[in-house]
């Protein structure tokens, strides 16, 4: 039994690149230089014959020994902003991140979700993501003015920012102004006047251009901006339900209703079926993102569509090549578009 016990334990041991030099008779350095294409070349016939030994042998290289010769881990390091429990697994944060680990994996990288520096108010709050496990990292609607993105930019640790901007950083976001204008064109179009909005966070870049481009549109069509309808709320359905039933216990309501994204939108949905206002009859309503849950609420939300794979590939990209240094990469604003459904109508009085 000892006999069977170490033989056991030899066949499961892991081969290294010795025993693989061993085998093929070679030096270990030229296994290194096969298994790693470079930095010098090999012969055809004996690179074949190393990786014909590996594959017998069941090699698997050591990516932390790896990782220390190149100075290189291949893991993308993901930080989502969190103001609220349970944001990351809301719709629009599962596509961006579906997007960033589709792109990973075309280009041959890891992801690591870090979900403990979403504040990132100091230098210190940092510290994991600097520890060697990623190269560089893409964080997902820092807020403003972060202490931790700046002092990333003064040490010059690769990252890219999506749905934020800073100008020295590498940012890829939307241009709100355009999608709230085509909300409130659509409802001024459909013969809308009274009109309120459930705003987003003003501590997001999203939250606090979307709160402001409703009022500069409104004033470009000439109507009022009453505060009674003005609601805040956070980028969370039971956010847009409780800022829902506030705006539906005014005495007087408004006829439309601007979502600062499709996850309020869906909550105002569930408050309007506890006050049993109809949509569209009673009210009509546009939110904000495109998001999976447009079209699963009854009737089908009208909503502005922002390109979240597009944005998330550019995203992955452009860090890759900070990290590899090929080229700077440039900052990227992308174009957002009314995608109309069931959810808007004329105003009641004008039936």
């Amino acid at each position: 039994m000892r006999n069977v016990s170490r033989n056991v334990s030899q066949s499961t041991k892991m081969a290294t690149i010795k025993d693989i030099a061993r085998e093929a008779k070679v030096s270990v350095s030229t296994v290194s230089y096969a298994l790693n294409d470079g930095p010098r070349s090999v012969p055809d016939e004996v690179k074949q014959r190393i990786l014909d030994v590996a594959s017998r042998l069941h090699y698997r290289p050591n990516r932390v020994a790896r990782s220390l010769i190149t100075r290189r881990s291949h893991v993308l390091g993901v930080v989502p902003t969190r103001i609220e429990r349970d944001m990351i697994i809301g719709p629009y944060f599962v596509s961006m991140l579906n997007g960033i680990v589709n792109a990973c994996e075309d280009l041959h990288q890891d992801v690591l979700l870090l979900t403990q520096l979403s504040t990132m108010d100091s230098k210190e709050a940092l510290y994991p993501l600097l520890d060697g496990r990623c190269d560089g990292a893409i964080f997902i609607a820092p807020s403003h003015d972060s202490e931790g993105i700046h002092y990333l930019q003064e040490i010059g640790f690769p990252h890219v920012l999506v749905i934020g901007r800073d100008e020295r950083s590498t940012s890829f976001d939307i241009d709100n102004s355009v999608g709230v204008r085509l909300a409130v064109d659509h409802f001024a179009g459909l013969g809308h006047t009274k009109i309120g909005m459930l705003m987003g966070p003003e501590e997001l870049i999203d939250g606090y251009e979307r709160n402001q481009s409703f009022l500069e549109s409104m004033r470009s069509h000439g109507l009022t901006v009453q505060e009674k309808w003005m609601i805040r709320a956070s980028f969370h359905p039971d956010s847009g339900l409780e800022a829902g039933r506030v705006l539906l216990s005014r005495k007087e309501r408004p006829t439309a209703v601007f979502c600062a994204n499709d996850e309020v939108a869906t909550g105002f949905y569930k408050a309007c079926k506890e006050f049993k206002v109809r949509i569209p009859e009673d009210i009509s309503v546009i939110g904000f993102d495109n998001a999976p849950t447009s079209t699963m609420v009854e009737p089908n939300l009208t909503t502005v569509k922002q390109p979240i794979d597009q944005m998330s590939r550019h995203a992955t990209e452009a860090l890759v090549s900070l990290i590899e240094g090929k080229t700077e990469t440039l900052s990227r604003r992308f174009i957002t578009a009314l995608v109309e459904r069931q959810s808007t109508a004329r105003p009641m009085e004008d039936k």
